[in-house]
């Protein structure tokens, strides 16, 4: 399933349209697409925006990974879990 969510996402689609065309929720296909960022086979700036990837990643490096409430907490409404998690998947993928 992460494979069709991928397929889309590479041809143009939107996160929210993948969801809509799957009858996913957005939060799925973000996951989906995060695991995609771990594996090396998406660019997580695919998913974020470069400003918010040292943002986000300076609290996840104080606070941990998981769970992710505290992270949003912090971070605020500029930012969504789905970005959490694409950051959290670079930084695996990283180390």
């Amino acid at each position: 399933t992460k494979t069709i969510s991928f397929i889309l996402f590479k041809h143009g689609k939107s996160i929210p349209q993948i969801a809509a065309i799957r009858e996913l929720a957005v939060s799925t296909i973000e996951s989906h697409l995060a695991y995609y960022v771990e594996a090396g086979r998406l660019n997580v700036t695919d998913l974020v925006p470069a400003a918010k990837i040292p943002v986000i990643t300076n609290v996840v490096q104080r606070l941990g990974s998981y769970p992710l409430s505290p992270l949003k907490e912090v971070l605020g409404e500029s930012v969504s879990y789905g970005e959490i998690r694409a950051v959290i998947a670079h930084l695996r993928r990283s180390q």
